[in-house]
């Protein structure tokens, strides 16, 4: 394990993913601006909520990602050899 400490980037990466999460969930349940525009311009609620799901997903998987790397579970970069 890294004995690092988290740089000012990853607190701002966190912050931004759980934004997006927060707002991609709010999508997907139908709430808020962002789901009032897409019944506004006619797209129907299983595309939303298609949209939403690949959004989370994408937002988990990153953040999950920059977790690791900050835990050193595996290399941010690639390591020659």
């Amino acid at each position: 394990m890294s004995t690092e400490m988290p740089q000012p980037q990853d607190l701002g990466i966190l912050v931004v993913s759980l934004f997006v999460l927060y707002m991609s969930i709010r999508l997907y349940r139908g709430q808020g601006s962002i789901a009032r525009a897409y019944r506004k311009w006619g797209i129907p609620a299983h595309i939303r909520r298609a949209i939403a799901f690949c959004v989370m997903v994408i937002v988990v998987l990153g953040f999950l990602g920059t977790l690791a790397a900050d835990l050193g579970i595996f290399p941010a970069t690639p390591v020659a050899g």
